[in-house]
């Protein structure tokens, strides 16, 4: 509905212009004294209303180009008032003829190209008004001053017609006005697509103008009448651009940096989300593929350890354990990628478990995987059935920090308690899960920092740093809590008491 209001609207402009266009022309058979003043006026009023919208929107245009422009049309404005009211026949400035008039219409068209010309130069960078309105009152009161007193080089000669200072001047005009359009076009980025396009039509159409400017003889010949219906057009099209682009969505010439800016981070965002997909498909394929590879080489491992006739010794029998806890640790390390991406994707489903089930399940796996090593885990208390908010990763959980005690234990005998109980925080009910370990503890200046992605120890130690990162990445899609205190208070050398706070399921069986 509103497309096709804007598309009406914009038929309704065209169409009232034409209109106002052939009643203005219809006056030039009637006077044409009266078809000058109504064309001269048409384009003062949209001059007078672009310095208008300029002037007022000085402090939040981010584009200098509209501000110099309207500050120029004010003046621009001003001389061909002064044009039209010097013209033949208005009687305003007696015995003086054609040339006070065609003076001030060069000097009026020179002041408008020169200024749109310059003010290309300062589409994004900041202009000191003082110094522009100065500029302009100063030209302008010169102008002025040489014209009525003579020194200005006449324009028109009666009897004779155009000097060549007038005739070079308006191929001098045309030529800058070609510049300004290729300007335009070099500064392009800096202005809205609907504006320059406009402005471009209007700059063809103002250069065909002052074509026909060079070709008349007489003030009221057939040329001066098409020049003055094609400066009605240009204007109109200059009214298209700054007045009914600054009324109907100012947003284009008020903020159009804003607006690109706008538009660029909506590239990058695209180009940063098209990135991430591209991203998650090679992890995809990366980890589909290695973990095909690392199932590929254990089943072969497995199946070499059965036959018959395999003939293993010592060293051999070593090598093939060192191969399979690699394999071990790269399918791992593969779980835990797969793990964090769909966490960071938000894919989590919780449900009510029972939380010894996991731990029992996370202490068989240790006791299978540490069985060279003196592992004893405690559950306190043992028989108690305690019922949490979470889903399958809690085991990769346990996993994760039983292994870590194991790893950071320098003991002969490793013991790991783990204490459960229930707590309140917040309003919220709890399940308080504390593993204390008697390993070689975390110094406080670390504590902080062992759960971020990619942590080492130790500067060069193995390893990605991806254990602690996933425990608290699948912690916190519980909308749980995890941190790591001393097992002894004040002495962290004593072990450490990993603490983890899970919602209670209000599950009761």
């Amino acid at each position: 509905m509103n497309l096709r209001s804007d598309h009406r609207s914009k038929h309704l402009d065209n169409i009232v212009f034409l209109i106002l266009l052939g009643l203005i022309y219809s006056t030039s058979f009637y006077n044409f004294l009266l078809f000058h003043v109504l064309a001269e006026l048409f384009s003062i009023i949209i001059a007078v209303t672009i310095f208008v919208i300029a002037w007022n929107s000085r402090k939040t245009l981010d584009n200098n180009f509209f501000l110099i422009v309207g500050i120029s049309f004010l003046f621009v404005g001003f001389f061909d008032l002064i044009h039209t009211l010097a013209y033949k026949g208005m009687n305003i400035f007696p015995h003086i003829g054609s040339n006070l008039a065609t003076q001030l219409w060069i000097s009026a068209r020179y002041i408008q190209v020169i200024s749109l010309f310059a003010a290309c130069f300062f589409v994004n960078k900041k202009v000191n008004l003082l110094v522009v309105v100065s500029v302009y009152l100063f030209t302008t009161l010169f102008v002025l001053f040489t014209i009525f007193t003579g020194i200005f080089p006449d324009c028109y000669v009666e009897n004779v017609g155009l000097t060549p200072f007038k005739i070079i001047s308006e191929y001098v005009i045309i030529l800058i006005f070609f510049l300004s359009w290729l300007l335009l076009y070099r500064f392009r980025t800096f202005f809205d697509k609907k504006i320059l396009n406009r402005m471009y039509i209007a700059i063809v159409i103002t250069i065909l103008s002052e074509l026909t400017f060079t070709l008349y003889f007489s003030v009221f010949d057939v040329f001066n009448l098409i020049g003055h219906i094609l400066k009605i057009l240009a204007f109109f099209f200059i009214y298209k651009a700054i007045i009914q682009t600054g009324f109907r969505d100012p947003i284009n010439i008020l903020f159009l940096n804003l607006k690109q800016k706008e538009k660029e981070l909506e590239r990058k965002a695209k180009e940063t989300l098209e990135a991430y997909e591209n991203m998650n498909f090679y992890k995809d394929l990366f980890t589909h593929d290695i973990s095909n590879i690392f199932q590929t080489l254990s089943s072969a491992i497995y199946i070499s350890e059965m036959k018959k006739n395999l003939d293993i010794n010592g060293e051999k029998e070593n090598h093939i354990n060192i191969i399979k806890e690699q394999i071990d640790r790269g399918i791992k390390l593969i779980d835990s990628i797969r793990t964090i991406s769909n966490l960071e994707k938000g894919e989590v489903n919780l449900k009510h478990l029972e939380l010894n089930h996991y731990l029992s399940k996370a202490i068989e796996y240790i006791e299978k995987s540490y069985q060279n090593r003196k592992v004893k885990i405690t559950i306190i208390p043992q028989n108690q059935k305690f019922y949490i908010k979470a889903n399958e990763l809690l085991l990769e959980v346990f996993e994760n920090i039983f292994t870590n005690a194991i790893k950071y234990n320098r003991n002969d005998k490793i013991n790991i308690k783990v204490e459960v109980s229930k707590t309140t925080k917040g309003g919220r009910k709890f399940v308080k899960l504390e593993f204390k370990d008697y390993g070689i503890g975390i110094d406080d200046s670390k504590k902080k920092y062992i759960f971020l992605r990619g942590f080492k120890d130790k500067k060069g130690q193995k390893g990605m740093g991806m254990g602690l990162y996933l425990v608290k990445t699948i912690i916190s899609s519980y909308d749980g809590k995890i941190w790591v205190q001393d097992r002894i208070q004040g002495d962290y050398s004593k072990g450490s008491n990993f603490v983890i706070l899970l919602e209670e399921s209000n599950l009761t069986q």
